[in-house]
């Protein structure tokens, strides 16, 4: 009896050393095929704002393909779109079929079209917990610019009842531990007075009229700025 016993132990045992290099070898050839892809397209799927029951949708943008660094792993040519109600990434799974929310947590930092976007916490000083988009990050401030829904309202189209949702951005300055609403140029040349004359004069010869959806040229000036301080 012992001997059997030993036997079938050892078999068991032989077996679970299979299962286990199988496991591995499947897995191994799992990422070897989908390049570890799959592992980005985990999370919450969104539920979305069906179609009939909205006037427009919270959305800052239609899908825009991006980069982002997840698990050491780069991904490119991903479809993100920005939620500015849930104040998530949405993210398109490849061939369409599925919508993931990106955890913030996990990816805090990513690349949509050509700019940054990163997740700022009010434990860390910003307004809101959610995305902002990188204009410029100089030494000891940075620019973002912030989308956001302000309200929503009821509306009626023909006759129906649906909800509307009030789509907004503004421009931050964060110089130390505070942030200061951009409204203009003169806004931001008030915030660094050491460097009027020069961020005047560049903003008059370069024709620059930075607002809210001026992201260039807030750029250009904020740029300029950095190297005033050089």
């Amino acid at each position: 009896i012992m001997r059997i016993q030993g036997i079938v132990l050892l078999l068991l045992g032989a077996f679970m050393a299979s299962s286990s290099l199988q496991a591995q070898t499947m897995s191994t050839q799992y990422q070897e095929v989908a390049g570890g892809y799959a592992l980005l397209y985990h999370g919450e799927l969104e539920a979305g704002y069906p179609y009939g029951y909205y006037a427009n949708t919270p959305y800052a943008n239609e899908y825009t393909k991006g980069k982002v660094v997840f698990n050491g792993v780069l991904y490119t040519d991903v479809p993100f779109r920005l939620d500015c109600y849930t104040r998530r990434v949405v993210m398109q799974s490849p061939g369409g079929k599925f919508n993931v929310k990106l955890d913030p947590v996990e990816i805090p930092r990513l690349t949509m079209g050509k700019w940054d976007y990163v997740w700022l916490t009010k434990k860390e000083g910003s307004p809101e917990d959610t995305y902002y988009l990188v204009l410029f990050e100089g030494t000891g401030w940075a620019l973002y610019k912030q989308y956001y829904v302000s309200n929503i309202s009821k509306v009626y189209v023909d006759g129906l009842s649906k909800q509307k949702f009030s789509l907004k951005e503004r421009v931050w300055l964060r110089k130390g531990n505070k942030w200061i609403v951009m409204d203009g140029r003169n806004d931001f040349i008030s915030r660094f007075k050491e460097y009027k004359a020069q961020l005047k004069k560049f903003c008059a010869d370069e024709k620059l009229r930075p607002n809210e959806r001026r992201e260039e040229d807030w750029v250009k000036l904020a740029a300029y700025c950095e190297t005033l301080a050089k």
